[in-house]
């Protein structure tokens, strides 16, 4: 197992970029600790769905540290990810609540997703689905608020609207991001659980497509990116941001819409 890039090395704490999809259990840990030291430990658990930034301890005070400041929802996280717009004609509210629990369809006056916005929705296990999460008003969910900014939009041959799109957040519930954007009617794309099954491909972008036949998606997972965590440092307790280039599908494919369909 090829273990995830370095981002950060210092006296106490030890940073990767963990693929999108690469799943986190006890070898892929085995396999960073054979390369970077027996002793450090992991001070979160990444979804494995999400790519992006990973933070390892080197000692028990360092893994303390970090571990109560996730704990204590003190530290900010921010995702990107490229959402699609559903139009008002699948605004049903009985289909975003069978994804999302929730519904709480964000449109501006023009019927736009809204440039800025946000979403206060709790969130819990799903009672019906092992495994699945769902969003809740008050009851048998957690806190969570994510603020979103649309950075980009996009329109596809097929008409369907992309957004780039930025969260930020510190309660980082499990799924947030994606229960959040799919109660907004803006599903991540490639999301079959919360949003629509379904790829991202350059014959859907370019006009007069002449490519292969046997045509590989830019994109056909989950289009998430855990893009970076400010917290204290365990020694010096200044602020520390730690950053995480977009992965080569997620950033090819940026390059395509900007170029194809902006």
């Amino acid at each position: 197992m090829t273990p995830p890039t370095l981002l950060h090395e210092d006296e106490s704490l030890i940073a990767f970029n963990k693929a999108g999809g690469m799943p986190v259990n006890a070898a892929l840990i085995h396999a960073i600790q054979a390369r970077h030291g027996k002793t450090i430990a992991p001070a979160h658990r990444p979804e494995p769905e999400m790519g992006g930034v990973w933070i390892f301890a080197k000692d028990k005070s360092a893994l303390d540290c970090i571990s109560g400041q996730f704990q204590s929802k003190s530290i900010h996280h921010t995702a990107h990810a490229l959402a699609i717009v559903l139009p008002a004609a699948d605004l049903d509210p009985e289909t975003l609540r069978a994804r999302a629990g929730v519904a709480a369809t964000m449109r501006d006056a023009s019927g736009l997703l809204p440039a800025e916005f946000s979403v206060e929705l709790c969130i819990g296990e799903h009672s019906e689905h092992a495994g699945r999460m769902t969003n809740y008003r008050k009851r048998d969910g957690k806190p969570a608020l994510t603020t979103f900014r649309v950075l980009e939009r996009f329109h596809d041959r097929s008409a369907r609207t992309l957004v780039w799109i930025e969260a930020g957040y510190t309660s980082a519930r499990p799924h947030q991001i994606r229960l959040h954007l799919a109660a907004s009617a803006a599903p991540i794309l490639a999301d079959p659980v919360y949003g629509i099954s379904g790829d991202l491909r350059l014959s859907g972008l370019k006009r007069g497509y002449k490519g292969r036949d046997d045509e590989k998606p830019l994109i056909d997972r989950l289009a998430l990116h855990h893009s970076s965590l400010t917290f204290r440092h365990p020694v010096t307790r200044e602020p520390i941001t730690l950053t995480a280039p977009l992965p080569h599908d997620l950033d090819l494919a940026l390059k395509n819409l900007r170029r194809f369909a902006a």
